[in-house]
């Protein structure tokens, strides 16, 4: 149903029509197509794209009307250079009408919101509705449908079975496709869809087509390729493709230019085990998924088997697949229930955000969103309120409030305590201001009001200073947790220049507009000196900048148009000082050095009986922006662990797994539920099951926050922990590999449930070294804003893999893997990632595990995303081709310049340390000293981070 809230106005003019002498008139379309039954003066077309374009030809003047379905007529605009058009509006449907001059001529319908530009969308993605009865719609779906324009999607996908279809009664399969057309210009945006097996039962040319247009077509919504295609031509349970078909979707993939490829399909490519459904035929299997690998599509959308389904399709599942592609059943919107966990009917929400493809799925019977007006949202107040209320039974994960506002300008939103929201989508169209505020992750019970108004009432209290040079200055801002303020730059100068003098928050937001291609510079004062700052442009990661010792950064930005979008995030303090102890023998002498091997503190971090040899990292443990030293022996000793300040005072103390294990002790620090301060996480290392720890300090003390079994009870041999934000939301996950075996599980924080769970597991090394153990790392190889997982065999071989998650995926893709090392090595690897040049892209260090002949050779390896083996970039052999020791490294900003330097010692022998910094294809030396006597022999081990 169409609501009384959604008058969202468009451009048109209205004139009288002249009459016009009969004429012949041709009409084409692209992104909708003409139905059948057009007379040559009245047309009816349905979007199957979100912009449709009209060409007409005509013999001499003549006057038509055109009939758009399959949108929402308040949200659409009209436009033509050649053409003043008159439009009318039902609640379904947009009617155009229009004299044409002799020749030819065109129009242009589309929402006014959609950008097509945009790399942050969502939609709805449905299959299988099909009517309950013959004759009659199935309730689900007319509940399903309800739910998702309550969150008003702007469209949705549809996986085929459109109706329940009839085989014997082909007016009833007829009456079945008006059913559901009358419903789907009934919602407030788009649907596209494909056919299914069901809608075969009778003749797709002449059923389906008649209403819905092409079987096999495309279409691009912003950053995203959409296909659409038929995998059924009669009622089968088996899907099965032409060779045109094949043809036709190669051509499709290969002429595809956008970033994300998803394919909307019925019959899924490999069928749940669980379902009805024959899928996609044995024999076209591999055809059909060596495609979509080979073409890098993201997201295949199927239906058929009347449940859900997220699966990630590897070699494994069809046999000679190379490469994997995701699979998402969403057949929940009214076919018999086969699957969904314990509950019913749903739909889903899919998010693209950039390269990022992620889902949210919802009961049928959940979702329950209520808003309230002001006043009516018509476009006549120049204020205007709305009140909104989670009353479903559970978090929304997106929801999108119209707002119409009475103003030639732009107008601010603001939240019931006055803070500055940003809206999504904005447009002032004839005096009217028309806005999307896009609502993620709203908690049940949630209520808010915004207020939507003209600028001069919501800036109270803010003085902007402009000057003639372009120059706006912010010396204060609102200071809400998550503002997301517009401090607009609008300057006829074609250089601009924003100072903000006050910046208390981890994120940032901010909008600017300005001349094309104008440049925009860009001062931050206010912020941690020494911590990184990551630098977001229209949801793209664009550079990491160190803030100065006086806590500021600096960048510039070229415009591509005239407005974009800014985002700053607050990142990691990086360490710049390094703490040195013993590495197998030898007290726990604890010696911290800045710059220069300038010794700024020194103290004994246990007692004198205490000399097996220490593990240490840095972290932020009480989130004031200085790092603390978190310490532990090595195995043989009793596993405890202690936090220091860097004067060496103690700040917590603790044994993780009581005052008797002595297998030592494998640590990492995760800020692993995003709020801005690192946990330290704790496995053991030998000896014990698996438990792994998660400890958050509070006033002097380390208190046990979450606690999970890794692997099985009956696994005893130790496991790797490492911290890394795989998809790049803020949240750190939790890597977990076995110290002797393959598996490497990932865990993530479920704020929802307030929990740790299980997001992947797999197993990371070849089958000729399943045994070898798994070394470590995480860090962004391709400057994406998420981290890659870094593995090495760490007991056998010399073998290393690059992976990542590809987006919505819950399976490490593999990247890059070869062996680092010659064939005859057999001591294993360790592996630390570091951007060694300010590239942003990390390098990935590549050092031999055990000490033995010719062990001290350290690799340099760069990710080759397209490619199958990783680039080599340099090997040097810090301590001489003859070293047989094994080495501790540790990245350290030792001149704060932003850029780490690699700061070696031996594992076993004497106190040597050598610093080196990268120098263009050479590692170059720049440092050495002994930290320890000449008497020491007991290696050194240096603090990680």
């Amino acid at each position: 149903m169409k609501h009384a809230s959604f008058f969202l106005f468009f451009f048109s003019l209205l004139l009288p029509l002249s009459s016009a002498s009969a004429a012949s008139v041709t009409l084409s379309t692209d992104g909708c197509f003409e139905r059948a039954g057009s007379d040559g003066a009245n047309f009816t077309v349905w979007m199957n794209a979100p912009v449709c374009n009209i060409t007409f030809g005509a013999s001499s003047e003549a006057v038509v009307s055109v009939t758009v379905l399959n949108l929402d007529p308040q949200m659409m605009t009209v436009s033509s250079d050649d053409l003043v058009s008159e439009v009318s509006l039902s609640d379904e449907d947009l009617t155009i009408s229009t004299t044409l001059p002799a020749g030819a001529s065109t129009l242009e319908i589309s929402p006014w919101d959609y950008d097509s530009e945009t790399t942050d969308f969502w939609f709805g993605a449905i299959s299988d509705p099909q009517n309950k009865t013959a004759g009659e719609l199935n309730p689900t779906f007319d509940s399903v449908n309800e739910e998702m324009d309550q969150l008003h999607v702007p469209f949705v996908t549809v996986s085929g079975d459109v109706i329940k279809g009839s085989t014997s009664d082909a007016d009833m399969h007829w009456t079945e496709y008006e059913l559901y057309e009358a419903a789907f210009r009934g919602f407030d945006g788009m649907h596209f869809l494909v056919p299914g097996d069901h809608d075969a039962r009778q003749d797709l040319d002449t059923y389906y087509e008649a209403f819905f247009g092409p079987r096999d077509y495309t279409f691009v919504y912003g950053n995203t390729r959409f296909v659409g295609l038929n995998t059924t031509e009669d009622f089968n349970d088996e899907g099965r493709l032409t060779a045109d078909q094949l043809d036709w979707i190669e051509a499709a993939l290969a002429n595809a230019t956008e970033p994300n490829i998803v394919i909307v399909m019925q019959h899924p490519l490999v069928p749940p085990s669980w379902a009805n459904s024959g899928g996609i035929a044995d024999d076209q299997r591999l055809e059909l998924g060596s495609l979509f690998t080979e073409y890098g599509v993201d997201l295949v959308l199927v239906g058929d088997a009347h449940g859900f389904e997220s699966k990630v399709i590897t070699g494994d599942d069809i046999t000679g697949l190379s490469g994997s592609v995701w699979q998402l059943d969403v057949a929940g919107a009214g076919g018999t229930y086969k699957n969904y966990f314990d509950t019913g009917h749903f739909f889903t929400l899919i998010h693209v955000n950039g390269t990022e493809l992620s889902y949210d799925f919802f009961d049928e019977e959940t979702v329950d969103n209520q808003l309230d007006y002001s006043s009516p949202n018509d476009g006549a107040a120049s204020e205007i309120s709305v009140t909104y209320t989670n009353n479903s039974l559970e978090d929304m994960a997106f929801w999108r409030i119209p707002f119409n506002v009475a103003a030639e300008a732009d107008v601010y939103i603001s939240d019931s305590a006055g803070n500055f929201i940003e809206p999504t989508q904005s447009q002032v169209i004839d005096g009217v201001y028309h806005a999307y505020l896009d609502l993620l992750d709203v908690p049940v019970d949630q209520t808010e009001t915004y207020t939507a108004s003209q600028r001069q009432t919501v800036l109270t209290g803010i003085e902007n200073i402009a000057t003639t040079a372009g120059v706006l200055r912010y010396d204060d801002l609102p200071t809400s947790d998550n503002l997301a303020t517009d401090l607009s730059i609008v300057s006829a100068s074609k250089r601009s220049t924003l100072e903000i003098s006050t910046w208390n928050n981890e994120v940032r937001r901010w909008s600017e507009s300005t001349k094309k291609r104008a440049k925009t510079g860009f001062q931050i004062t206010g912020l941690d000196s020494g911590r990184q700052y990551e630098v977001y442009v229209n949801g793209v990661l664009r550079q990491r900048l160190l803030a100065d010792d006086n806590g500021v950064i600096s960048f510039t930005n070229k415009a591509g148009g005239a407005s974009r979008k800014y985002k700053i995030v607050s990142g990691e303090v990086l360490p710049t000082k390094y703490a040195v102890l013993p590495a197998t023998s030898g007290g726990s002498n604890v010696r911290i050095y800045g710059s220069e091997q300038n010794l700024i503190g020194a103290f004994f971090a246990f007692p004198d009986g205490v000399a097996n040899g220490f593990n240490s990292i840095w972290t932020d443990v009480d989130g004031d922006s200085v790092l603390e030293l978190v310490v532990t022996p090595k195995a043989g000793e009793v596993a405890r662990v202690r936090v220091f300040e860097q004067s060496g005072k103690q700040k917590a103390d603790w044994y993780p797994y009581g005052t008797s294990f002595t297998g030592g002790l494998s640590l990492t620090a995760a800020d692993v539920n995003g709020d801005g301060v690192d946990e330290i996480v704790t496995a053991p290392l030998s000896g014990r099951v698996t438990t792994v720890r998660v400890y958050e300090y509070d006033n002097g003390s380390m208190d046990r926050w979450k606690s999970f079994r890794g692997f099985g009870k009956n696994y005893t041999d130790g496991a790797t922990v490492v911290g890394g934000d795989l998809d790049g939301d803020g949240d750190d996950e939790i890597l977990i590999g076995k110290q002797i075996g393959s598996l490497l599980r990932v865990y993530r924080w479920k704020p929802k449930k307030q929990t740790v769970k299980k997001w992947s597991s797999s197993r990371v090394l070849p089958d000729q070294l399943s045994e070898a153990g798994i070394s470590l790392a995480a860090g962004d190889l391709d400057f994406d804003g998420a981290e890659e997982v870094v593995v090495g065999s760490k007991n056998s071989g010399s073998e290393v893999r690059l992976y990542n998650f590809a987006p919505g995926k819950a399976r490490l893709k593999l990247k890059n893997s070869g062996a680092v090392f010659n064939d005859t090595f057999t001591d294993g690897v360790d592996v630390l990632a570091t951007d060694l040049n300010t590239s942003s892209k990390a390098e990935v260090l590549v050092s031999q595990h055990a000490g033995s002949t010719n062990s001290g050779l350290v690799s340099v390896l760069r990710m080759r995303p397209k490619k199958t083996k990783f680039a080599r970039v340099l090997s040097f052999y810090p301590f001489g081709s003859s070293h047989d020791e094994g080495l501790s490294i540790s990245a350290i900003d030792t001149n704060s310049d932003g850029s780490p330097e690699l700061v070696i010692g031996l594992k076993d022998g004497d106190g040597r340390t050598r610093i080196f910094t990268k120098d263009h294809s050479k590692m170059q030396q720049i440092d050495s000293f002994n930290v320890y006597d000449s008497s020491f022999s007991g290696g050194i081990s240096i603090s990680k981070y």
